[in-house]
């Protein structure tokens, strides 16, 4: 858990053993936080996974035969600052990266998907709703999170108020936070009576039914 959230410029790489060959010399890694690659929101490694040939799943495409439910972990204010660092502008530089590649995922799922939960990604290309990859979708593909800049909180819960505390929720390195984080997930789950129908998850996909 440490390994996987050590998110750069807020937490240390941490030091992990791998590996002990037979000569007894351990073999070892710095790892850091998994949002420092393509890999973020790993809907897309999950979906080759299923479906690519060399991993022997062999999971049928379809948007009746797969659907990719994607939980994200609240959508940080952009405006929120990063910490002052000798190395602020490879921060922001690593930080735009991540961002363009979470954009450029969730564009990919949307382009291939019957999805509901589309978001508009930008005001050039829409939601994508009428731009499906190959005419036919190729699952079914549905995706959750909540907004953290401040005015979608507030219409989220207007009982917080306190735009400051809301800011803080966008860090990540604060534990005076705590409590704010604990608001979080409750936010969490008024954004999930805001934003789950039960339309969205067809019938063929009901284990209870299967």
């Amino acid at each position: 858990m440490r390994a996987s959230t050590a998110a750069p410029s807020f937490f240390d790489p941490e030091s992990l053993e791998i590996l002990a060959p037979k000569d007894g010399k351990a073999v070892g890694g710095e790892f850091v936080d998994g949002g420092v690659s393509p890999f973020n929101n790993p809907s897309p490694q999950t979906l080759m996974y299923a479906t690519l040939n060399v991993y022997r799943v062999d999971w049928p495409t379809g948007a009746d035969r797969l659907l990719l439910v994607s939980v994200g972990t609240g959508a940080a204010d952009p405006a929120v600052a990063a910490p002052k660092l000798a190395a602020e502008n490879a921060i922001k530089s690593l930080l735009s990266l991540m961002q363009d590649c979470a954009d450029l995922q969730q564009t990919l799922l949307q382009w291939m998907s019957a999805s509901p939960t589309a978001r508009v990604i930008d005001r050039e290309v829409g939601n994508l709703q009428h731009d499906i990859l190959g005419g036919t979708p190729l699952i079914s593909y549905l995706r959750y999170d909540v907004d953290l800049r401040a005015a979608a909180v507030q219409a989220l819960d207007p009982a917080l108020t306190d735009v400051r505390a809301i800011t803080s929720l966008s860090e990540m390195d604060a534990p005076d936070n705590m409590d704010l984080l604990h608001r979080l997930g409750r936010l969490g789950r008024l954004a999930g009576e805001r934003d789950l129908r039960a339309e969205d998850f067809p019938s063929v996909f009901d284990l209870a039914r299967a």
